[in-house]
């Protein structure tokens, strides 16, 4: 229990929203839809920052939900909905109407058996988020990277993201595919390109994609815009900075407390015994030792409980 932090995955998510009452609300306002997409990319790369930490967030139980807001009133709505494989919904509502972000998030690892060899893994994301713009009245759709995490075995722990992220707007025939840790570039350096596509030419398949082949055109004449910079400093599309990340406002992420459904992450009980420990003033006190095993004991307790429910289900089919 003393490698986790006071906090569910489903609030983790929300790190990712940050920075949407900002970018995004500007993206609502505009009609024009080459525009419009340049927000969403720099929304999508602005904040993924935020998830690092080595502290882990606990795993969602199955019916969890989340209900919260940004300082500006936006909605945010989360329900873990599978637990193999672990699936989690969402919802996030503008307060004026501009945006909103719906989807899920498929969590899955990658090269856990390879681990003792290379001394690293891959936290894949095998989801969808899907962003509705007001002013052009269109949907662009987003996969998030793949998570890299080293050091599991020995040495210093890293994590930083890798592989690319891809952008699509097919109502306007758009599509935007970023690199991330370009050839001889940075961990946090990105290169991508947004540039027209003919959707209607493509087979159908699954939005997520594990690899993309030619990511970038070879006619150049198609290319709108090139995207440059770093995730962790600025933005630059055209040679022009965009977005610079460290100048960002940042929004607080307030809980709901008017009215929370009992499967709310807030009601379990091993992360409300480990926020009071947490918040024990002397770190070596006894009593903090003893809050920390009552959040051992419930954690446990609460995992049990759920392989019985999982056990019933496969029963009953």
């Amino acid at each position: 229990i003393r490698v986790f932090e006071e906090k569910s995955m489903l609030e983790k998510y929300c790190d990712w929203w940050v920075h949407a009452p900002f970018l995004l609300k500007e993206a609502g306002k505009i009609k024009d839809p080459l525009e419009s997409l340049k927000y969403v990319i720099c929304f999508g790369l602005s904040s993924l920052h935020f998830s690092a930490s080595q502290l882990k967030p606990f795993n969602p139980l199955l019916g969890e939900t989340y209900q919260g807001e940004f300082e500006d009133g936006t909605k945010v709505y989360l329900e873990h909905t599978s637990h193999h494989p672990c699936v989690s919904n969402f919802y996030i509502k503008d307060i004026d109407n501009l945006f909103s972000i719906s989807g899920y998030f498929d969590m899955q690892p990658e090269g856990t058996i390879k681990m003792l060899l290379t001394n690293y893994v891959y936290l894949l994301h095998k989801g969808r988020s899907s962003v509705y713009l007001k002013a052009s009245n269109r949907v662009i759709d987003y996969q998030i990277p793949k998570l890299h995490f080293g050091g599991i075995v020995y040495g210093e722990r890293v994590t930083f993201w890798e592989g690319f992220m891809k952008f699509e707007d097919r109502s306007a025939n758009l599509k935007a595919v970023i690199q991330f840790k370009p050839k001889n570039g940075k961990f946090h350096d990105i290169y991508g390109e947004i540039y027209k596509y003919d959707f209607s030419k493509e087979k159908k398949k699954e939005f997520y994609e594990s690899t993309v082949k030619d990511p970038f055109p070879k006619d150049r004449s198609l290319v709108l815009a090139v995207i440059t910079g770093s995730y962790l400093e600025s933005i630059l599309i055209d040679n022009k900075e965009f977005l610079n990340v460290k100048e960002m406002k940042l929004t607080n992420l307030l809980h709901e407390k008017k009215f929370v459904l009992p499967g709310d992450f807030r009601y379990r009980e091993d992360i409300n015994w480990l926020t009071r420990a947490a918040n024990v003033k002397y770190r070596s006190s006894d009593l903090k030792k003893e809050f920390e095993n009552f959040a051992q004991d419930w954690k446990l307790a609460l995992e049990a409980q759920q392989r019985h429910d999982r056990k019933l289900r496969e029963k009953k089919k």
